[in-house]
């Protein structure tokens, strides 16, 4: 076969491998598109993803483990990609029962629960400083992780949260403002 071995663009054309097969495809003309607000929020998480996976790749033990998850004709990035997009990500983060007072709850909704080993909470001070840094717990509805505040946090209002998801391989952090964005 001719393209057994090719992979790039040549001219309007893109060569690529899927599995044990080439394809070939055309090279698609996005000058004119106008993109909706969810479509370039999807492409910048789908570019953050990418990042993300190309920094995950560097551990070798990172590349065998998505290289055993990977179904036919999927590569190691299709699967590290797609964990970015839906299973290390946080749904939704629920600061109502924070008051920055010790015993105060953090709620942290996955979008997927699945391989879920960790979800580690890390609140910052004004000054960037860590004020704590603990595991949440998983409840009883399993995408939903319970973190409980044990330092006082006075200027609560101004404070930076983050979020770390973890599964036993790898982990994703997102950062949040305290106040949700409207």
């Amino acid at each position: 076969m001719i393209t057994h071995g090719m992979s790039g663009k040549l001219g309007h054309l893109l060569f690529r491998w899927r599995g044990n097969q080439s394809v070939i495809s055309i090279l698609p003309d996005y000058r004119k598109k106008v993109w909706s607000r969810s479509q370039k929020e999807n492409r910048k998480k789908f570019s953050e993803a990418m990042e993300w996976a190309g920094q995950i790749f560097e551990d070798l033990a990172v590349q065998e483990y998505y290289h055993r998850r990977r179904k036919k004709n999927q590569t190691k990035w299709n699967v590290a990609v797609k964990d970015y997009m839906t299973n290390l990500r946080v749904r939704k983060l629920n600061f109502d029962l924070y008051h920055g007072l010790p015993g105060d709850k953090i709620m942290v909704t996955l979008f997927d629960f699945f391989r879920t080993k960790a979800v580690i909470v890390t609140i910052f001070d004004v000054r960037g400083f860590i004020l704590e840094s603990e595991m949440a717990e998983q409840t009883s509805d399993h995408y939903v992780y319970r973190f409980t505040a044990s330092v006082p946090n006075p200027s609560y209002r101004k404070c930076r949260i983050v979020v770390k998801v973890a599964n036993d391989v790898v982990a994703l952090t997102q950062s949040f403002p305290l106040t949700p964005e409207e």
